[in-house]
């Protein structure tokens, strides 16, 4: 018996086939990446760049034209954070420094990347924690996110980061 559309394939092969690129489709479909995981990806990179002193990711992750505001009021541009990045002893951010609390939105070919960014930092016989809001806007540039403004605010002693999964 021949199955309509199958001229040369008995019914049971043409099912077969049908059902193993049903089955691939649905795969491939379930594991798609999404732009907020490339977003996500890109920001990780961002914050990595700095710890792992790497300016060449940097270089990848900011775009040509980024603006950075930092928390004390200095506005750098892209070759500023990359001889930051490149000096023989650029600021560190090791075991004692993290980013949490990070949030993504996506508005078409832009993107909002909000974390709080901590540090314990020892002085004396005493440590001090301190904490930072980051604003990291992104845009899809020649089909790649990258970092065209950032924000960074101190945050209030005491302030705590917010979880939207404890809420």
């Amino acid at each position: 018996m021949k199955t309509p559309g199958c001229s040369c394939w008995p019914r049971l092969i043409c099912k077969s086939a049908a059902t193993v690129m049903m089955i691939v489709a649905l795969t491939y479909t379930g594991w798609a990446i999404t732009d907020e995981d490339v977003v996500l990806k890109a920001d990780s990179s961002y914050w990595t760049a700095h710890s792992g002193k790497n300016p060449e990711q940097l270089r990848q992750v900011l775009a040509d034209d980024a603006t950075i505001t930092h928390s004390d009021g200095r506005v750098t541009k892209k070759p500023d954070e990359i001889r930051v990045v490149s000096s023989p002893n650029p600021p560190e951010l090791n075991e004692n420094s993290w980013v949490e609390d990070r949030q993504v939105r996506l508005y078409g070919d832009s993107a909002v990347v909000t974390v709080v960014f901590r540090m314990k930092v020892p002085y004396k016989c005493d440590s001090y924690d301190w904490s930072f809001s980051f604003l990291n806007m992104f845009h899809k540039i020649d089909g790649g996110w990258q970092i065209v403004a950032a924000h960074a605010s101190r945050r209030s002693a005491g302030s705590t980061p917010r979880n939207p999964a404890k809420e």
